[in-house]
């Protein structure tokens, strides 16, 4: 019989993202994994979410600069995180510009990598899919304004390590 723990080890094999995965078998991301296809790349300061000033353009890719956990403790969010729409029709697989046809966004956190004792960043190819939890949503694509609520369980994290975020429609359960 399969578990959790077992379906989430096989699946960090088979993805190669083995560290964050275990991160996620650990308490980090709860239960087995929820893909996630990143549509807009978010920085995090501890307070709020932007959208970095580097990022270049919708569906190109992005070197991610991860924010570290200075405590454990729960990613709390105080309210709605009220972003700009953008990129709305680049999660659309079929290139129609209809929010129809494009699923809800949302926020989701990565757990990254480690290297020599840091947590690294990563490069992201445009639309490329990974394990994330979400931690505010879902939105329209087509909004005037996007305003993410708050979702339970909240993100748990550890002192030290890394987290990236991205606006990302869900892609498989």
């Amino acid at each position: 019989m399969w578990t959790a723990a077992s379906v989430c080890l096989a699946l960090a094999t088979l993805c190669g993202t083995s560290v964050a995965m275990q991160d996620a078998v650990n308490g980090v991301i709860p239960g087995p994994p929820t893909f996630y296809q990143w549509v807009l790349p978010l920085e995090y300061d501890g307070v709020s979410f932007t959208v970095p000033k580097a990022y270049a353009s919708c569906g190109t890719a992005w070197d991610a600069r991860p924010y570290v956990a200075s405590k454990d403790g729960r990613l709390t969010l105080n309210g709605p995180v009220t972003l700009q729409p953008m990129c709305a029709s680049s999660g659309n697989a079929s290139n129609v510009p209809s929010s129809a046809d494009t699923p809800a966004f949302y926020i989701v956190a990565r757990p990254v990598s480690w290297t020599n004792g840091k947590p690294d960043g990563g490069h992201f190819d445009a639309k490329s899919s990974f394990p994330a939890i979400a931690v505010a949503g879902p939105v329209e694509p087509g909004a005037q304004s996007w305003r993410f609520k708050p979702l339970q369980p909240e993100l748990k994290m550890r002192a030290g390590y890394g987290y990236m975020f991205f606006v990302a429609q869900l892609v498989a359960l």
